[in-house]
């Protein structure tokens, strides 16, 4: 039996420009972790949402490589 409609999440088509690196970008990921691309999209929006709300919050993003911490700065 099919879902009722206000039982399944509202979807909304967008259309982006985007520049060949960008797209590139996008495409090896895609094809690295066997997404499709809108997959991809979905997720780095979801984690840029995460981020965003942790900096809001006070946190810092750290990088931890060969026992060396560095912060992360976000420059938009």
């Amino acid at each position: 039996m099919a879902s009722a409609p206000q039982d399944r999440p509202r979807q909304t088509r967008l259309n982006i420009n985007i520049n060949a690196q960008t797209e590139a970008a996008l495409r090896r990921y895609a094809a690295k972790h066997e997404l499709t691309v809108p997959e991809v999209v979905r997720r780095f929006v979801g984690m840029a949402d995460s981020i965003e709300a942790w900096r809001d919050t006070g946190h810092e993003i750290l990088v931890r490589k060969n026992g060396s911490v560095e912060r992360v700065a976000w420059v938009y």
